[in-house]
C-alpha cells in the first residue's frame, strides 16, 4: 500500500533540448488561486473537460506561466518561464497537468460537479 506522502511527492523529469527539468502536480489550493487570478481558466474548464487548447492558450497566456511556475520543482522567477520557447512551455505544461489530474481533467470536473450537488 502506498503512503499518502509518496503519492503527494510524485514528480516527473522532463527532457528538453537544453537539459532536464523536474516537475510536479499542483495542489488544490494552487488551482483555486489560479482560478481566482485567471477567471478565464474557470470559464474554459466548465465545458465538461473538453478543453480547446488553442483557444485556452490565447485566452489565458498568463495562466500558463503561472501553472508552470507552480509545477516546477526548482524555484525560478516568472521572467525565466516567460522567456522559454513556446515548445518548452508545452513540454513542461503537459506533464504538470498529467500529474495534477492523473485521471484527466474531465473526470476531475465531474467529481467537482458531484461535490457541488452534494453540498448544495
Amino acid at each position: 500500500m502506498s503512503k499518502l506522502s509518496d503519492i503527494a511527492d510524485r514528480k516527473k523529469t522532463v527532457s528538453l533540448e537544453a537539459g532536464e527539468v523536474e516537475v510536479k502536480g499542483i495542489t488544490m489550493s494552487t488551482i483555486t488561486q489560479l482560478i481566482a487570478d485567471f477567471p478565464g481558466l474557470s470559464t474554459m474548464l466548465i465545458g465538461k473537460g473538453k478543453v480547446d487548447l488553442p483557444t485556452a492558450i490565447m485566452a489565458i497566456p498568463g495562466a500558463i506561466t503561472a501553472i508552470i511556475l507552480a509545477g516546477l520543482v526548482e524555484e525560478v522567477d516568472e521572467q525565466t518561464v516567460k522567456a522559454l520557447p513556446a515548445t518548452y512551455l508545452l513540454d513542461l505544461l503537459v506533464p504538470i497537468i498529467e500529474l495534477t489530474f492523473p485521471g484527466g481533467v474531465g473526470p476531475f470536473l465531474v467529481k467537482l460537479e458531484a461535490l457541488a450537488k452534494t453540498i448544495a
